[in-house]
């Protein structure tokens, strides 16, 4: 787990561009997920996305919350390597 932090248009988001596609031409057996963070509906959309590529049982229940069911999935080791990358988190309640 890491974070890259600094100022806004410094090039943070490049960089981890670049982590990702690095991480995917040398791991490709390492499923690389990129969540937008800027609105808390871009979130929901992205976990939800997530959960579909990954077809997650329990998915259409109403009652299960979509990022813990991805939080659960990727927490088995039989989900293998994953990388999640979370952008634009200005706000940490987000």
């Amino acid at each position: 787990q890491g974070s890259v932090t600094g100022l806004g248009g410094v090039g943070k988001t490049q960089i981890v561009l670049e982590l990702a596609y690095r991480t995917g031409d040398k791991r490709p057996d390492c499923s690389v997920f990129w969540i937008s963070a800027t609105r808390m509906e871009n979130v929901q959309q992205a976990y939800l996305e997530i959960a579909q590529q990954l077809r997650i049982p329990g998915l259409r229940s109403k009652k299960e919350d979509v990022k813990e069911l991805v939080q659960h999935y990727l927490s088995q080791e039989s989900a293998g390597q994953w990388l999640l990358i979370s952008d634009n988190v200005d706000d940490l309640d987000t």
